[in-house]
């Protein structure tokens, strides 16, 4: 079973402009993401 992560903007930000703090822990986020090894869950407005 997949770990579960709850994200919020701030995250999806560190993916769009690499000068934020902590970037390198978003992209590993989405990466495990992608890889099947992680579920990210995001608020309902989340995609606005």
């Amino acid at each position: 079973m997949a770990d579960k992560i709850v994200i919020d903007a701030s995250v999806a930000l560190k993916w769009q402009f690499k000068d934020e703090l902590e970037t390198e822990q978003a992209l590993q986020m989405m990466k495990d993401f992608v890889d099947g090894k992680t579920e990210l869950i995001s608020p309902a407005l989340f995609p606005y």
